[in-house]
């Protein structure tokens, strides 16, 4: 049996819109693993959450008699100034994986996801020339709903992970190998599994499983209750005292309440936005030794003919 007070061997740390609902999933269906009830406890990136202390957060992880690696998969982690840190605090030469996504398609995604839940009025070129003016004149809200162009900056927030857990292992991977039904999905699941030490979980896998697709509320009413304050939440909170309990209550009451939509083209975006994303890019080649060529290739040439 796992030991109840044991820490994560394994974290997958991002990035945001990039597979991870559908990696946890997977890894969800393998009793070798052992992974918090709810995909994301905000542990180390959440101030509230981490004055709770580390046995709150053990406690999010149901007890087994079977699981032999225990880790969190958690994209906002990536993005986090605080958590690289508070890991090492508590397991400093963990399993790292992080998954990376073309940036600007990771941007739009995250885009449609804050429209969705009713955050996001402006249109994606004005979203992401007004994201830096947002952000310095918001807080920490802000900084979590709006930075679209911020996630998408891979590099330095790898390197501020690598300078805070310099003994952790880690492994990069590209999301368009994790999605792919092929040979390249089936290589790319058998390497995560090897790396986190559970090769058995590859076997049999069903690559054609999707989760987290593009969706549009069913009820904006339903979505403006669950995203926003109000009656629906505090009552909610009266006749529900655990907050863990509340979340756990929204978030599926969430999944019901979406359908899946086509996804929608990405308009043209601000030139400054492309210079970024490709310098970016740059220094991300030469520090995880991926491939991003064709990645580069696209986005500089994407304002062409829109």
């Amino acid at each position: 049996m796992i030991k109840p007070d044991r820490l994560p061997d394994f974290y997958v740390i991002g990035t945001q819109k990039a597979g991870t609902t559908t990696l946890h999933d997977r890894l969800s269906n393998c009793n070798l693993v052992n992974l918090p009830d709810t995909k994301e406890t905000h542990f180390f990136s959440d101030d509230s959450n981490y004055m709770r202390g580390v046995e709150w957060y053990i406690k999010q992880f149901p007890p087994t008699t079977q699981s032999i690696i225990r880790g969190e998969i958690a994209p906002d982690y990536l993005f986090s100034i605080d958590a690289p840190s508070r890991i090492h605090e508590l397991t400093p030469t963990p399993n790292i994986i992080a998954i990376f996504r073309n940036p600007l398609e990771r941007a739009h995604s995250n885009y449609l996801m804050a429209v969705r839940n009713g955050y996001e009025n402006m249109n994606f070129h004005e979203a992401l020339s007004a994201e830096a003016s947002r952000i310095s004149t918001g807080g920490s809200r802000e900084r979590q709903l709006f930075s679209y162009l911020g996630r998408s900056l891979y590099a330095d927030q790898l390197k501020h992970f690598h300078a805070k857990l310099p003994k952790a292992n880690y492994l990069y991977l590209k999301f368009e190998d994790f999605t792919d039904t092929g040979a390249a999905g089936v290589a790319t699941y058998r390497k995560i599994c090897d790396f986190i030490g559970v090769p058995e979980c590859a076997e049999g896998i069903d690559l054609q499983a999707k989760s987290n697709v593009a969706s549009q509320p069913r009820s904006t009413f339903l979505r403006d209750q669950l995203y926003n304050p109000s009656l629906f939440k505090r009552i909610l909170r009266f006749l529900i005292p655990s907050r863990d309990l509340r979340s756990k209550i929204a978030y599926r009451l969430d999944i019901m309440n979406q359908r899946p939509v086509s996804k929608s083209e990405i308009s043209s975006v601000p030139e400054f936005v492309i210079a970024r994303l490709i310098d970016d890019l740059e220094q991300l080649q030469l520090f995880t030794n991926l491939d991003l060529t064709h990645w580069k290739d696209r986005i500089s040439r994407h304002n062409q003919g829109k």
